[in-house]
């Protein structure tokens, strides 16, 4: 069996390719819709989105979940 993980592989998977990308962001997003108020010490997505744009914690809720969807 040769080298499983080729130069062309590295190469792809070091220019952030959009699936990763877009997992990336799936997953942080969705920890942040669920811990958010478990963290309590440090801002999470929701908190930063309420402030940002003076929404309530639905609101925001809502608009990330759609960012999630969309990711």
């Amino acid at each position: 069996m040769g080298n499983v993980l080729t130069p062309e592989i590295f190469n792809w998977a070091s220019n952030d390719p959009k699936i990763i990308v877009a997992c990336f962001i799936h997953a942080s997003l969705f920890d942040d819709i669920i811990t958010h108020k478990e963290r309590g010490h440090c801002a999470s997505a929701i908190e930063c989105h309420m402030r940002e744009y003076e929404v309530s914690e639905e609101e925001a809720c809502s608009e990330l979940r759609k960012q999630v969807d969309d990711a």
